[in-house]
This record gives structure tokens, sequence and C-alpha cells, in this order.
């Protein structure tokens, strides 16, 4: 179940993501993002829908095809951005789905 998380984007990535919060957050209580990692929270928002499924097993990992294509589609251009932003989507995608393997652990 969601908690009041403070802002409706928020809440949508979160519940876009499955992710299901034990506590609420009061909006006061939410970190901000470093400058240095806005360009890949957002990247990590924007592909949301990008996840490859294994059934009833659920999301496996990003699409990284779909990856590639979303930094065509943004102008990223230079190697070293591609492979920083790479490696961000990489360690939130390890995250979330460790994250998502402990809720479907709890609910059996």
């Amino acid at each position: 179940m969601l908690g009041k998380t403070g802002t409706d984007e928020t809440d949508a990535a979160l519940e876009a993501f499955g992710i299901e919060l034990d506590e609420p957050i009061e909006k006061e209580g939410l970190p901000d993002v470093y400058p240095e990692n806005q360009r890949a929270v957002q990247a990590f928002i924007d592909l949301q829908t990008q996840w490859r499924s294994s059934g009833m097993g659920g999301r496996s990992g990003l699409i990284y095809r779909e990856v590639y294509g979303y930094m065509d589609e943004i102008g990223l251009m230079k190697r070293k951005h591609r492979l920083d932003l790479m490696h961000a989507l990489r360690v939130m995608e390890a995250e979330a789905l460790k994250v998502w393997g402990e809720q479907q652990d709890r609910k059996r």
C-alpha cells in the first residue's frame, strides 16, 4: 500500500514500479536528488514501462535496447555520458529487483 509521499509524480512512479511502502513518508522527509543523479533518476522514471517480464516470475530487468533508444531520443551521444547513465540505471535496476523480490517473499 502506498503512503503519502508528497507529490503525485512520486506516487505514480512508485505505483508504476509496484513499490509498496510499509510506512507513509511525509513530504518533508523526502531526500532531494543530488544534481549529478538527476539525469539517471529521470531516466529511470521515464523508462518505467520498459521492463522485461518473465511471466509469473515478474520483472527480470530493463530492456537495454529500449534504454539505448531512450538515450538516442534525448540526444545523449557522448560515450562517457552513456556509460555513466547505464551504470546508474543498472544500480537502480538491481535495487528495484531486490525490493520487488523482498515484497514477493513477504506475500508468500
